[in-house]
């Protein structure tokens, strides 16, 4: 833009119009297309001249109605136009001056300049205006006021974590420490001398080798190391702090400095040791009950399984891998999409807890039965942070109580077909309370009949009396071990059951089996009237009998004495037949 033509500069004396056109001329040709905020300013501070840069940094919508006011303008704040009218005044005395400053554009918004101010003399060697070039450092400035920022955040981060800093420059051995390092020490800045040696008598001595070789480590391989020791203040206290740090290497990649950060975990170590204990107690108790346990960060999406969790697939610790797929491939697939359709529900607040049961294929190739419960928790906006559960090893329970119903399917069965009746009865109230299907097969009612009136109302007339007194040896405590009765169809037969029965429990219920004994009792019935008859006739036939011997005794008596004479003639026969032959004559045989 080109300047406003002044013929003099007022207080001088001095014509300085040619000046100012040839400081126009210079503005075309090399101030115009500068990127520099460039201005002439006169003796009385009245700005001449500004370039379009400047103009554009300070949002100057038209410069000329500032040519001729004084310098600086109106709309920088004054606490801003102080150092800049002072830095002009020298350069008006003829010196070269600077100066940094915020100012301020047309719209308030705060802009940084470092401003040299010239001043520019004529042939006499006097000075007829001032040349400013304000080089606009906003970025810098910004830059450095968040470096300041971030540096003093550092330190109160530093003071708010206990945390401290430190460099150790390799080639003077010398070790620098923050503020605040120096008080982790439990010592104050003023008493650090900043030796690698000094730093050094902090160290615990049971830790010193270990920290030694931490150092030999990382100058022989040149990487960072993390440190965790324990340090001794003058004061005696023992600290645990760990830390981390940096290399820096020159061109030749040898290693100058070492920079590090330092924290105190004391109480994280004390907390460290008592879960471990806790953790421990935990395990015990967690093997003693044969659970596994799994931990799910939800956040994060980590997984932990217990050992025992991963002892009852068949696997060593080290064998699975901590990670959520190692579930998703042994877990039955039918049983991987419901596991996670409940655990969407319990993550969303649908279901309280999760409960599910299903398989997991074993290291040997069979397949566990596992009872998975679990519980999520969540933040204090109500997101799901984690999932904890166990796993139950329930395979030999299943095989339980398959065995158990398969048993219960075979009682079902011979309870719905056994030919006997088989029943409970509770003996305070008289009634059957269950009763099986035989009683509608033997007797004609059904279940529902016999069980809604009394047990009395079935029995005959004749055995109810018995019957009554078998209940209350029952009632008594007494096992009724076998007992008879006859019992009213329901189409007007009669069929004698017996029954056998447990001892009453103490809700004075007995379960009985009632065996349809009418075939039986009918043949006892027919074989005691045969055997009667047979008596009968018995009997009849030894009288019959008797009659005859008496008639026929004196023949007999008569029959039975020739026969004795004829035994004794025979027994003198033989008697001379034993003499004749011992005499050695041969008796003779008489012809037929």
């Amino acid at each position: 833009m080109e300047p406003l033509s002044n013929p003099k500069t007022q207080g001088t004396g001095v014509d300085v119009v040619d000046d100012f056109q040839a400081a126009a001329i210079l503005n075309r040709f090399i101030l115009a297309g500068s990127p520099v905020c460039n201005k002439i300013i006169d003796l009385d501070y009245t700005l001449r001249y500004m370039s379009d840069a400047g103009i554009k940094q300070l949002k100057i919508p038209d410069i000329h109605p500032y040519y001729g006011q004084t310098f600086p303008p109106k709309f920088y704040p004054e606490a801003m136009r102080a150092p800049l009218i002072a830095s002009l005044k020298l350069a008006m005395e003829g010196q070269v001056s600077s100066v940094e400053c915020p100012v301020h554009d047309i719209e308030g918004n705060e802009v940084w300049y470092h401003t040299t101010y010239s001043p520019a003399f004529d042939d006499d060697g006097k000075v007829m205006f001032v040349i400013g070039s304000s080089v606009d450092i906003t970025e810098r400035k910004q830059s450095e006021q968040k470096l300041n920022a971030a540096l003093k955040m550092a330190s109160n981060a530093e003071k708010a974590a206990n945390l401290g800093s430190w460099s150790w420059t390799l080639k003077s051995n010398r070790v620098n420490w923050s503020e605040n390092m120096c008080r982790l020490h439990g010592i104050e800045p003023t008493e650090y001398e900043a030796t690698f040696e000094y730093a050094s008598r902090f160290q615990h001595p049971d830790d010193r080798n270990h920290i030694s070789h931490q150092i030999e480590l990382m100058l022989t391989q040149k990487k960072s190391q993390p440190y965790e020791y324990r340090i001794v203040t003058p004061a005696g206290q023992v600290k645990w702090v760990e830390g981390t740090n940096q290399l820096f290497s020159d061109e030749n990649d040898e290693i100058i400095e070492v920079v590090g950060t330092v924290q105190e975990v004391t109480e994280r170590k004390a907390t460290e040791t008592a879960l471990a204990e806790s953790q421990e107690r935990f395990e015990l108790a967690m093997s003693a009950t044969k659970d596994g346990l799994y931990d799910w960060d939800l956040i994060n999406n980590k997984i932990f399984y217990s050992a025992r969790w991963k002892k009852m697939l068949g696997y060593e610790a080290h064998e699975l891998p901590n990670d959520f797929s190692i579930w998703e491939k042994l877990t039955q697939p039918a049983d991987v999409k419901r596991s996670w359709k409940m655990q969407t529900e319990l993550i969303h607040r649908q279901r309280d807890r999760f409960e599910l049961e299903f398989k997991m294929k074993h290291k040997d190739g069979r397949w566990v039965d596992i009872l998975s419960r679990a519980e999520a928790y969540f933040d204090e906006t109500g997101k799901a942070v984690r999932i904890v559960g166990t796993h139950v090893d329930i395979t030999e329970r299943k095989h339980a109580a398959e065995k158990l119903r398969a048993a219960e399917q075979n009682l079902k069965r011979t309870f719905d077909l056994s030919p006997s009746i088989i029943a409970k009865a509770n003996v305070d109230s008289g009634y059957f309370i269950e009763a099986s299907p035989a009683v509608t097969r033997l007797l004609g009612y059904s279940v529902e009949e016999f069980t809604s009136r009394s047990l009395m109302e079935f029995i005959h007339p004749d055995d109810r009396q018995k019957t009554a007194d078998e209940v209350a040896k029952q009632l008594e405590g007494k096992e009724v071990a076998f007992f008879e009765n006859r019992y009213l169809c329901k189409d007007g037969s009669i069929k004698w059951l017996a029954w056998q029965g447990t001892v009453p429990d103490e809700d004075g219920i007995v379960t009985a089996i009632g065996t349809d004994v009418t075939s039986r009792k009918r043949a006892e019935q027919e074989l005691q009237e045969a055997h009667n008859n047979l008596e009968i006739r018995v009997e009849k036939r030894t009288k019959e009998l008797q009659k005859k011997m008496d008639e026929n005794k004196d023949l007999f008596d008569m029959m039975v004495g020739r026969e004795v004479r004829m035994g004794e003639l025979k027994q003198v026969i033989e008697k001379l037949r034993k003499q004749l032959i011992d005499m050695g004559v041969k008796p003779v045989v008489g012809k037929k």
